[in-house]
């Protein structure tokens, strides 16, 4: 019986083992999926997400996301790109304001960005963009962020 038991359990747990497998591969997969959609179209605007900031520069999840922001701009899809992202107490800058230097320095003007630099989480990023955008008379946007955002 005890015999019995013990193999059940071997099974068992080699059965979970490999289901738990097979879900973080079937995971993976879906996410990259996604993320090699572009759903790209006509907007007034582009809202950058913040991510984080390594002294004045823009750490590599946020720096993909301005080149994003970019490409959408030089293809034409955007007139305006509004960074997000307020400052953490160790940064001397904020968020938006080490994605606006990049952006800049990759050849965006000055006057197609936009500033919204007091957000602290996501929720704020997209409440204050669009007050913002409000102030300018944008209504349509394509949010840039990273696919498992």
């Amino acid at each position: 019986m005890a015999s019995n038991l013990k193999r059940w359990l071997v099974w068992g747990g080699k059965t979970a083992v490999a289901a738990l497998f097979i879900l973080v591969i079937t995971s993976a997969i879906l996410v990259y999926e996604y993320a090699q959609r572009d759903d790209a179209q006509q907007a007034d605007a582009a809202i950058v997400l913040g991510a984080a900031v390594f002294g004045e520069r823009p750490s590599p999840v946020l720096r993909e996301r301005i080149n994003h922001a970019i490409t959408l701009y030089e293809d034409g899809y955007i007139n305006t790109i509004i960074f997000t992202g307020g400052k953490g107490e160790r940064d001397s800058l904020s968020e938006a304001e080490a994605a606006q230097r990049y952006a800049i320095a990759n050849g965006i003007p000055p006057s197609a960005i936009l500033l919204e630099d007091k957000s602290t989480n996501t929720w704020e990023n997209l409440i204050y963009a669009q007050r913002l955008a409000q102030q300018h008379g944008l209504s349509s946007f394509l949010i840039v962020s990273t696919p498992f955002h």
